[in-house]
Order: C-alpha cells, then structure tokens, then sequence
C-alpha cells in the first residue's frame, strides 16, 4: 500500500510536482530573491510551530521507526563487540542520539499543540 505524503504533508508537495529538490551545480545564488523570498520558491517563513498537529503527527509516525532502527543498530554493535573508537561505531551513536532527539522534539511540539486547543464547554 503506497502513501500519498501529499495529503499527510502538504508542506512537502512541492517533492511531487516535479520541481528540483536542490540546487543546482550551475546556479550561482541561492540567496534571496526579489520578492525577499529565499530563491527557491519559498516566500513565507516556516517554522515547526506552523505545521498543524497531522502534519506533526505524521511527521512523528515516519521518524519514530527511523528512531528505533537506530537504537536496535547501536545495540547490536555494541553486543557484537564493535570498540568504542571505531568509526562506523561513533557515527551509529550519533545518528541514534540525533533521530531519537528529532522525534522526541516533534512529539513535544504535538503535545504542545493539544495543549493549546480550547477546551469543551
């Protein structure tokens, strides 16, 4: 079953419609247009606190798996005796902290998000 992330995540349709997802090697300024957006398209400032809490939700339900694979990974190598020193090692360590520090920070700003929906009468 294919999801279709531009329902869930409309903030990243753009991926879809064809358009380039970098820059190019032969586009000499990224930097702001005229229109003072940021030379990509982009012409409003979006932050995590703009995304609505299905796209915070959704978000959570794609990193959260990411998250524990990491954390499985760095398991294993520990169990299989990887030393602390080697590379590989390190950057697991690494990737693990940072996934788990990402989706740890978008669950929050969800539970933020229910926080401030006014409460029934």
């Amino acid at each position: 079953m294919r999801h279709d992330a531009r329902a869930r995540l409309p903030w990243a349709a753009h991926r879809f419609r064809g358009q380039p997802q970098a820059a190019q090697a032969d586009e000499p300024n990224r930097g702001e247009d005229e229109a003072g957006g940021l030379g990509d398209g982009c012409h409003a400032e979006a932050d995590i606190k703009g995304l609505a809490l299905a796209q915070l939700d959704a978000l959570f339900a794609k990193l959260a798996p990411m998250a524990h694979y990491f954390r499985k990974l760095e398991n294993r190598m520990h169990h299989e005796c990887f030393p602390a020193d080697d590379e590989l090692f390190k950057l697991v360590e690494q990737a693990s902290a940072a996934m788990h520090s990402l989706a740890i920070h978008v669950h929050y700003q969800a539970c933020e998000k229910v926080k401030q929906r006014p409460k029934p009468k």
